[in-house]
């Protein structure tokens, strides 16, 4: 179908200077920023030297990559893209998405089953919830931005993000499933909403010739959004954790400390053999203090959607149809 049907237009063909500086540059900065913030989120000390000092040399490289673009004849990423006003805020509102939707993902299923007590198979089938509602953001995210623009379709998301999270923080007890498959598809819903209206309105806000490296960078934010997500919301996790493991630890001073040294990762405590190895009264202790430390991460993506929110509100409130093209559009 894509050959019969896919027509390109005829471009003319010429040699390109290609930005061998940037590309190098940008590539190790991102190895550098993604490794640290990946090893920061399941370390049992995530604010170290190391990473830290990881994160201080790819920062260091992105400064390399700035001024090497500014001298690029074709830069991988044009700067002047970020001149434009709805581009610049398409950017923020995809990230902060991405980060509320990825950063569910990835604590969601530790909360269901290390404090609700789910199967991972139902856990599974929870989180279906979400995917089913980003499908159906989208769908309506497809409809509403040519009838109301841009700025409520994304406020609108980021709201719906922002009331997921909120359902984990209000609440000081144990939620029920049907409250977790309720925020599971409030936030499925609002990052399709805010999905499609950011990657439609950066791609309106360019030229045609730079639709492709506009999207791609959009692509990059959200990456970038996501891996900034998990690992900030493990950290505040584990933070909490150990905060409790040490209360704990005092009281329980007959547990094997190798156990102790286990459970500094949540994540062991679903294994059935970990658990096994805990005594009934200290149990539902340790799911207690999980609890808590993840209500703090939740709470930490409430602000983030939050601030998604204000930033959604920054977006023009054209449609595809109305957007201007950079020519007419004003720079600041």
């Amino acid at each position: 179908m894509i050959i019969i049907g896919l027509k390109e237009e005829r471009v003319e063909r010429r040699a390109h200077d290609l930005d061998l500086g940037g590309a190098m540059t940008l590539l190790a900065s991102l190895l550098l920023i993604f490794y640290a913030l990946a090893r920061s989120a399941h370390e049992r000390h995530p604010l170290n030297a190391a990473s830290a000092g990881l994160l201080a040399l790819g920062c260091a490289l992105l400064v390399v990559f700035y001024f090497v673009e500014r001298r690029a004849a074709e830069p991988i990423i044009p700067l002047n893209l970020f001149h434009i006003g709805l581009y610049r805020a398409s950017i923020v509102v995809a990230t902060l998405s991405a980060m509320g939707v990825f950063g569910a993902i990835s604590y969601m299923p530790l909360y269901l089953q290390g404090v609700v007590g789910l199967s991972a198979t139902s856990t599974g089938l929870v989180i279906l919830a979400l995917s089913m509602g980003w499908t159906a953001g989208s769908l309506i995210a497809g409809q509403g931005i040519n009838r109301v623009g841009y700025r409520l379709i994304a406020a609108a998301g980021m709201s719906l993000l922002a009331i997921g999270y909120a359902v984990f923080v209000v609440p000081p007890a144990t939620l029920a499933i049907a409250a977790v498959v309720l925020s599971a598809s409030a936030i499925g819903v609002g990052m399709g909403m805010a999905n499609l209206t950011t990657l439609v309105a950066a791609q309106s806000a360019v030229l045609q010739q730079r639709i492709g490296v506009a999207t791609s960078t959009v692509m990059l934010f959200r990456t970038f959004g996501a891996a900034f997500a998990v690992s900030l919301m493990g950290t505040v996790m584990l933070g909490q954790m150990q905060k409790a493991l040490v209360g704990l630890r005092a009281a329980n001073v007959t547990l094997d400390p190798a156990l102790w040294e286990k459970l500094a990762n949540p994540q062991n405590l679903l294994e059935p053999a970990t658990r096994s190895q805990i005594s009934l009264e200290l149990l539902p202790r340790l799911i207690a203090s999980l609890h808590d430390a993840l209500w703090y991460a939740f709470l930490t993506g409430l602000l983030l959607m939050l601030i998604g929110v204000a930033a959604a509100f920054a977006l023009a409130n054209y449609t595809p149809a109305t957007t201007p093209r950079p020519s007419n559009v004003a720079r600041s």
